[in-house]
C-alpha cells in the first residue's frame, strides 16, 4: 500500500536569530498549545549550547514498591548508629559516685586518679588528625616505642548534632583541641566533664552555640576562613537564648520556683562568652559578664538552692573559674580593684583547683590578699597594720614553696613559677620595688631559669611571663627580653588568643618607656597606669 502524501507531514526548521536565539511563533498573551489544551502559558527559555530546556515540571515518581509485612514481635526503635568507641572508652574513666551517673564533677575524681601519671597533651591544628596510641589513663612505662604519642582522652559525651551537619567539626574541634589546652592536667577537665555534659544534654540552649562560636573563633584565627560569619551567627543565637533564659530564671524566682536547666545554662553560658571575648581580642567585655555572674549569684543566692553534687559542681566551676579571672586582672589593671565574690569561691581541692589554674587555692588567696592590701589607705593608723599584713603574706609565700622542686614535674615547675611572680608583684605593688632594686632581682633570675621546663601547651604561663617582664626585667637585659619574646611568640602561635596579643603589646609599651626615660626605668607597678583595660591574664 503506498502512503498517500497528505499522511506525510515536513517539520519546518527552526530559524534563530542573529544573537543565536530561537525566533517565537507565538504571539502574547497565551501561545497556540496552550490556548488549546487549557493550560496556563510560560514563556520558557531555551539554552542553545545545550539540549536543555528549564521547566517547573517535576520528574514523574516512579511506583512505590510494597514492603514486606512487619513480622510480630518487631518494631523500629531508632535508626543505627555507629560510634568509633569501645569497651575501655566507658570502663576505664573515673565516674561520678552520685545517682545517675549524668554529670561528673571534676572534684569527685580526685581520689581516683592522684595516683595516675599526668599526660602532656600536645596541641594539634585539627580534629580530624587525632590518633590514640594508647589508653589515656593508663601511665607511659616506655615499653611500646609509640605509646608516649598517646594524645587527648577519648570524648565522654556524644555530640547533640546531627552526623551530617557540618558543625559537628566544631564541637569536636572543641572536644579535641580545645578544652586539652585549657588545662594542666588532662584527667581532671570540667571544660569537657561539665561544659560539654551539660551542653549535650540541652542542645536548643544558649551553651551550645557558645561553644560553637568559641570554636569557630579559634579555626578563624588559625586562619581558616571558612567559619567568618558562623563565629557571629552563633555569638548572636547564644546572646538571644541567654536573654530567654534569665527571663524564664528570674520569673520562677518571682513564684518561688527554681529551674535547674535554666541556672546551668546561664552560669556555663556566660562563662563561655566570657571566654569568647577574651579570646577574641580581649576588650572591656569580658568584665561585664564576670560581674553579671558575681551578682547573679549573690543576689540569687545559689548556693542555699543547691541540691546535689551536679548542681554544685556547675556552681563551684564558675564560681572559681570568674574569680580566677578577676585576680590576675587587678594585678595587672590599676583601676581595677579586687572584687568581693560569695564564700563558696575555692572550695575544691587543690588538685581539682590547680588542674585551671597552675597553682594552689592558698596562691591564689594570696595573691588576691595582696591586691586588697594595696588599696588600704596611707595613714599612720593603717600604717602599721599593713606593713604587718605585708610581712604575713611574705612569710606565707615562702612557706608554700616546695623543698625540692622536681623539674620533670611540669605541674610543680609552674605553681613554683607563679609563686616567685607572686612575690615580684608582693615587691612592686606594695614596696613599690622597680627592677633595678636587689628584691626583685633572685624571683626574676629564677623564674627564667624555669620557663624553658614549660610547655606553651596551655596559657597557665601568661601571668608569672606578664609579671617579670614589666616588673622584674632590666633595660640592659637585652637577652632575657628576646628570650620572653620568643616565649610569647610560642605562646601566641598555639591558639592565637586575643589576651596573649595584648599583653605582648603592654609588655613592649613598658620596655619602650622603661627604655626612653630614666624615671620610667625606676619605677615600680606603677608604670603600668594608663598602658591598657582590663588585661585577662588567666
Amino acid at each position: 500500500m503506498v502512503r498517500s502524501k497528505e499522511g506525510k507531514r515536513t517539520r519546518r526548521p527552526e530559524i534563530r536569530t542573529r544573537t543565536g536565539c530561537w525566533k517565537c511563533r507565538e504571539q502574547r498573551p497565551i501561545c497556540r498549545h496552550c490556548e488549546r489544551l487549557g493550560f496556563v502559558c510560560a514563556y520558557d527559555y531555551r539554552l542553545t549550547w545545550q539540549s536543555v530546556y528549564v521547566h517547573d515540571q517535576q520528574p514523574p515518581a516512579t511506583p512505590a514498591r510494597r514492603r514486606p509485612p512487619a513480622r510480630n514481635g518487631w518494631h523500629r526503635i531508632f535508626q543505627w548508629m555507629f560510634l568509633n568507641t569501645g569497651y575501655d572508652d566507658f570502663h576505664a574513666l573515673p565516674t561520678s559516685k552520685h545517682a545517675g551517673g549524668a554529670l561528673s564533677t571534676y572534684s569527685d575524681a580526685t581520689s581516683e586518679i592522684e595516683t595516675l601519671t599526668t599526660i602532656s597533651t600536645p596541641a594539634v591544628s585539627s580534629p580530624l588528625s587525632l590518633t590514640r596510641a594508647s589508653t589515656p589513663l593508663t601511665p607511659w612505662d616506655g615499653s611500646e616505642p609509640n605509646q608516649s604519642l598517646a594524645l587527648f582522652p577519648p570524648s565522654r559525651s556524644l555530640s547533640p548534632l546531627p552526623l551530617a551537619n557540618h558543625h559537628t567539626y566544631l564541637w569536636e574541634y572543641f572536644d579535641k583541641c580545645i578544652t586539652p589546652q585549657c588545662v594542666i592536667n588532662t584527667l581532671i577537665n570540667p571544660y569537657r566533664d561539665i561544659l560539654l555534659r551539660v551542653a549535650a544534654s540541652s542542645p536548643d540552649g544558649p551553651l551550645l552555640h557558645c561553644i560553637l562560636a568559641v570554636s569557630a573563633n579559634e579555626l578563624h584565627n588559625l586562619g581558616n576562613s571558612t567559619f567568618k560569619t558562623t563565629i557571629w551567627d552563633h555569638r548572636a543565637r547564644a546572646l538571644n537564648l541567654l536573654r530567654r533564659e534569665v527571663e524564664v530564671d528570674s520569673l520562677g524566682a518571682s513564684w518561688g520556683l527554681t529551674s535547674r536547666t535554666s541556672q546551668a545554662q546561664v552560669l556555663l553560658s556566660t562563662l563561655m562568652l566570657c571566654f569568647f571575648e577574651i579570646t577574641q581580642d580581649c576588650s572591656e567585655s569580658w568584665t561585664f559578664h564576670s560581674n553579671f555572674v558575681r551578682s547573679y549569684l549573690v543576689n540569687n543566692n545559689i548556693e542555699g538552692q543547691i541540691e546535689d553534687e551536679e548542681q554544685q559542681s556547675i556552681v563551684q566551676f564558675a564560681a572559681d573559674y570568674f574569680s580566677y579571672h578577676d585576680i590576675l586582672a587587678a594585678t595587672a589593671l590599676p583601676a581595677r580593684e579586687p572584687l568581693n565574690w560569695p564564700d563558696n569561691r575555692f572550695r575544691q581541692t587543690d588538685s581539682a583547683v590547680e588542674s585551671f589554674t597552675g597553682c594552689r587555692t592558698e596562691l591564689l588567696n594570696l595573691i588576691d590578699e595582696i591586691s586588697r592590701l594595696a588599696t588600704l589607705g596611707q595613714d599612720e593608723s593603717s600604717r602599721e597594720d599593713r606593713r604587718m599584713q605585708r610581712n604575713a603574706i611574705e612569710r606565707r609565700l615562702h612557706d608554700i614553696a616546695e623543698p625540692a622542686l622536681d623539674l620533670e614535674d611540669e605541674n610543680a615547675v609552674i605553681a613554683e613559677t607563679k609563686r616567685l611572680a607572686a612575690l615580684i608583684y608582693l615587691y612592686s605593688r606594695i614596696d613599690n620595688a622597680g627592677p633595678q632594686d636587689t628584691l626583685l632581682e633572685r624571683p626574676t633570675r629564677r623564674i627564667l631559669e624555669l620557663m624553658p621546663s614549660i610547655s606553651m601547651r596551655t596559657n597557665a604561663l601568661l601571668w608569672p611571663l606578664f609579671i617579670v617582664a614589666t616588673l622584674g626585667m632590666r633595660p640592659e637585659w637585652e637577652e632575657d627580653r628576646m628570650f620572653l619574646l620568643e616565649r610569647l611568640s610560642a605562646l601566641q602561635d598555639t591558639r592565637q588568643l586575643g589576651n596573649v596579643k595584648k599583653a605582648r603589646k603592654v609588655i613592649e609599651d613598658v620596655w619602650k618607656a622603661r627604655d626612653i626615660s630614666r624615671q620610667e626605668a625606676l619605677k615600680g607597678w606603677t608604670i603600668l597606669r594608663n598602658r591598657h583595660g582590663a588585661l585577662s591574664l588567666a
